[in-house]
């Protein structure tokens, strides 16, 4: 579970996994105002009144285990443009 403070109404939130060797790889998407995003064996659990998020993987294989970091993307209004915000990994 991923929660973060964002100060705006429009962003997109980025699941992305560590391979072994470094390279990360994407796994999923949530835009601000879609519902739940899904992606093959990924889904999130989003609650954008509760600023978290929650990346979901299910049939779990041993390949799972991993390191998974998540980004914001953010529209920064008074500019007019996007913006990478956040960081974690979990």
């Amino acid at each position: 579970r991923y929660e973060v403070s964002w100060t705006t109404e429009y962003y997109y939130i980025f699941w992305y996994k560590q391979l072994p060797r470094g390279e990360m790889t994407f796994l999923i998407r949530q835009y601000s105002e879609d519902g739940n995003a899904r992606n093959g064996r990924y889904s999130v659990n989003f609650q954008k009144a509760d600023k978290s998020i929650s990346l979901i993987i299910s049939a779990l294989q041993l390949e799972d285990s991993a390191k998974y970091f998540c980004a914001l993307w953010e529209w920064a209004s008074p500019h007019r443009n996007w913006s990478l915000k956040k960081t974690g990994n979990h």
